[in-house]
């Protein structure tokens, strides 16, 4: 029976290193699918109210909901949601930084493609986990396809965050931005699309 867990980046008190050693924790137990999340600041929620902002100072940020826009009645409607980025115990250069790992997690651990490593590795009694952060510092300094695209991830990332709603909806108000919306080119769920990427250059992420 496939297993699969669910974890949240940017919970308050939660840190770099302990995110990582929950990503560890579902790894040695031979979870099949880890799902990774950016904390949703949901309105009406306990996590969105002032005092916990105080207390854990939480910085929010909106985005665009992934294929939740249309035009109707000739007015243009764009789904956003509010999530937080950055708290006291981390910082929004370390969550850009982890959701680079989760590009990893996602493409080279989720999708099975390379199952046949995954296995031979534990055979051998080799960390999956050490094994994918090997991979992470390689992609970081390869100057070929694979560091390519995980750079261009990263950047997505990191400007699919935008300071204030209003900025976020004049930004796409323009029409020419408000079509690569609906076509898809922009506000796509990042892990979903880049998995579809990795997939398409399979060979050259074996090479690495």
């Amino acid at each position: 029976v496939p297993s699969t867990c669910e974890l949240i980046l940017g919970l308050p008190e939660e840190t770099k290193e302990s995110h990582l050693a929950g990503i560890k924790t579902a790894i040695d137990a031979d979870i099949d699918d880890i799902s990774l999340y950016t904390c949703m600041l949901l309105r009406n929620t306990t996590l969105s109210e002032n005092p916990y902002f105080n207390r854990f100072g939480i910085v929010e940020k909106f985005r665009v909901v992934p294929r939740a826009c249309g035009k109707y009645m000739g007015v243009k409607i764009i789904e956003r949601e509010k999530v937080g980025v950055s708290t006291t115990k981390l910082s929004i250069e370390e969550y850009v930084s982890l959701r680079g790992f989760h590009f990893i997690i996602s493409s080279f651990y989720n999708l099975r493609a390379l199952n046949e490593i995954v296995l031979y590795l534990r055979s051998i009694n080799i960390s999956i986990f050490d094994w994918l952060m090997k991979v992470y510092e390689y992609i970081q300094a390869d100057s070929g396809k694979p560091g390519d695209i995980y750079n261009l991830f990263v950047n997505e990332a990191r400007y699919e965050l935008w300071d204030s709603e209003k900025a976020l909806l004049d930004y796409y108000n323009d029409e020419k931005r408000f079509q690569m919306l609906l076509n898809g080119e922009s506000g796509a769920n990042l892990l979903q699309k880049y998995q579809a990427i990795f997939l398409n250059n399979l060979s050259y992420f074996v090479d690495l």
